[in-house]
């Protein structure tokens, strides 16, 4: 019998506080020249959050300037998307470079990605060192909005909530802890 732990970042992505990154009205962007591990975590999020505030966003493979709000998940050379945004500085995958299954949440904005993202919008961005780190990143989220890994084995409740609003001045990076 083997038992393997993990633990993840205590960082806190959730705010109390109404700001302009709502996940309830987010759309969810992955490319579709990713892997297929983070095709399939962007589905899980999707889920997730349609779990938790009864809303199920969109996945989409293009940004479009009528969504405000953006859940950006993709890995370092395989996103073209995010790799233009570590290329102009918005976000540095440096802290998660030559990793093994790291990854980085990062909220964003128009603002400071002006020639990326059109005005108005914001975006959490979730980079993975690899596949697997990418989709650490994901579930990182899914637990800190209230979805517990064991929801469908062990039948944990999901606490039910409206909005789900994300810190505005967020950038963690973490690993997977064993």
């Amino acid at each position: 019998l083997c038992l393997l732990t993990t633990s993840f970042s205590n960082a806190q992505i959730v705010s109390a506080t109404a700001t302009s990154l709502n996940l309830a009205n987010a759309a969810i962007y992955v490319d579709t020249a990713d892997f297929v591990l983070v095709k399939k975590s962007a589905t899980l999020l999707q889920h997730d959050i349609e779990m938790v505030t009864g809303k199920k966003p969109e996945i989409v493979n293009s940004l479009v300037p009528a969504v405000k709000n953006y859940i950006i998940i993709g890995t370092g050379g395989h996103s073209k998307l995010v790799d233009a945004l570590a290329a102009s500085g918005t976000i540095s995958l440096s802290s998660i470079s030559n990793k093994w299954e790291a990854y980085l949440l990062q909220t964003i904005n128009s603002s400071n990605a002006p020639k990326l993202l059109s005005k108005g919008i914001s975006a959490l961005v979730i980079s993975g060192s690899d596949r697997r780190g990418t989709a650490y990143g994901v579930f990182e989220l899914s637990k800190q909005i209230g979805v517990s890994p064991w929801y469908w084995w062990a039948d944990v409740p999901v606490k039910k909530q409206s909005s789900i609003y994300i810190n505005t001045s967020l950038k963690i990076s973490d690993a997977p802890k064993v």
